[in-house]
């Protein structure tokens, strides 16, 4: 199934970052109220340790995969790297220092839908 949004965060050693990345991202994906499913990839950046599911506890509810690097990789690359493997209408490439306002995807959607010629927002 293709998804209607695909996130992909990359990040290295930063749990104490990542975990409140999620947990505002799961808070602005709700309140979209997307028709399609989301989806999110963390993208491992040879993290040591590497990243465990267990690090989202019991508070994520949607549904993150991951891809881990055992060597350093650009932010490009795994961002890229990343994006090959999923399908999706949207994707949106997150740092795991940003903590998304609750209507934040919203306003960007919205602002796509506005404007189908946009691909960067």
């Amino acid at each position: 199934m293709i998804m209607g949004l695909h996130i992909i965060i990359p990040s290295r050693d930063l749990t104490d970052l990542l975990v409140p990345c999620l947990e505002h991202l799961q808070i602005a994906v709700r309140n979209a109220e997307m028709e399609r499913p989301t989806g999110i990839t963390v993208v491992d950046n040879a993290s040591s340790p590497a990243y465990s599911p267990s690090i989202l506890k019991a508070g994520i509810s949607l549904p993150v995969a991951w891809l881990r690097f055992d060597s350093h990789q650009s932010f490009a690359h795994g961002c890229n790297q990343a994006a090959q493997a999923v399908e999706a209408d949207r994707i949106l490439l997150l740092n795991n220092d940003v903590r998304l306002h609750p209507e934040s995807l919203i306003h960007l959607l919205a602002q796509l839908d506005r404007h189908p010629r946009v691909g960067i927002c």
